[in-house]
């Protein structure tokens, strides 16, 4: 119900800055994307490695054209994601906020957004490998 009437102009700028800012330091948006494409890549890669070379040739075009797609989603995705924060952190404080983008912001944040990016895409593409081993093996029964 909210998303319907929403209209960013009616958001405070500072408010949609605070946001923004937290999100651009916790990669939010901008995970969601990368793991998005760790898991589809892994799988569509194992797909395409249990098929005849001949017959992989769609697999190998659908992956291109993801990853040629893929610059265009960041800005869906952070738009997404400002929308969410808007909505469910609407009864949080500006100040709140601020300190929580200058946490965000600090170093020990930032080693952990690293890690955790890293952690995500590994365990997603083994995820993605396992999905797609376990669909060939039920396919040769």
């Amino acid at each position: 119900e909210w998303s319907r009437g929403f209209e960013l102009a009616s958001q405070s700028r500072e408010r949609v800055e605070l946001l923004r800012r937290i999100d651009r330091a916790l990669l939010t948006s901008q995970t969601a994307v990368w793991l998005n494409r760790a898991m589809l890549d892994a799988g569509l890669g194992s797909l395409g490695e249990s098929l005849p070379p001949e017959s992989a040739e769609p697999i190998r075009a659908l992956r291109q054209r993801y990853a040629g797609e893929e610059p265009g989603l960041y800005a869906l995705g952070e738009d997404q994601v400002l929308r969410w924060n808007l909505y469910a952190l609407r009864w949080i404080s500006n100040a709140d906020l601020e300190r929580y983008a200058r946490f965000a912001e600090s170093p020990a944040a930032q080693w952990w957004v690293v890690s955790s990016a890293r952690a995500y895409r590994v365990t997603l593409a083994a995820a993605g490998e396992e999905l797609f081993q376990a669909l060939r093996l039920r396919g040769s029964y």
